[in-house]
Parts: C-alpha cells; sequence; structure tokens
C-alpha cells in the first residue's frame, strides 16, 4: 500500500499488552500510510468535590496512569507514538 493521509490513527492505551499490541498495529499502519499514530489514554469519573484536596489527588493518579501506559508504549520499543491523557464526561 502506498497512500498517504493527511489525518492521523488514534489507538486507546491503557497499560495493558492488548493496548500495546493495538498500539503497534496502529504504528505498522501509520508507518504504511505515511500517518502520523496518536495514543490517548482516556478516564471517567470524578470523587465528590466536596473532599478536600481531592482535585490534585485524582489529577496525579490520573497522571500516573497515563505515565504507565506510555511507559508500556516505550518498553514495547514504540516510541515513535505521542500519547495524551484526557478526562472524559463525568
Amino acid at each position: 500500500m502506498q497512500g498517504y493521509s493527511t489525518g492521523a490513527i488514534l489507538v486507546g492505551i491503557d497499560g495493558s499488552r492488548n493496548a500495546t499490541v493495538a498500539a503497534a498495529w496502529a504504528l505498522a499502519i501509520g508507518r504504511l500510510t505515511n500517518s502520523p499514530v496518536k495514543a490517548v489514554a482516556v478516564w471517567t469519573g470524578h470523587p465528590e468535590p466536596s473532599v478536600s484536596g481531592v482535585d490534585n489527588l485524582v489529577s496525579e493518579v490520573h497522571s500516573e496512569a497515563v505515565d504507565a501506559a506510555t511507559r508500556s508504549l516505550l518498553d514495547a520499543g514504540l516510541d515513535a507514538i505521542e500519547v495524551t491523557g484526557q478526562r472524559g464526561p463525568v
């Protein structure tokens, strides 16, 4: 396949083996189509805002989750993938 794409390939990651396999597949297709690959770690929900300091704790936990998912890609040699973290709707 010698096509060229104007869009990116998006793959969801969570640090699992299946997510790493999906990211590897996305990267292979990206190389074939000359498309950038972006990974996103997404979470939903939010603890009650009345708990003091909970926003900072949630941010830290989610940051650690994104870091773990990113490390799983790096460990698999998939360092050409841009990783983003995003909290979904509550």
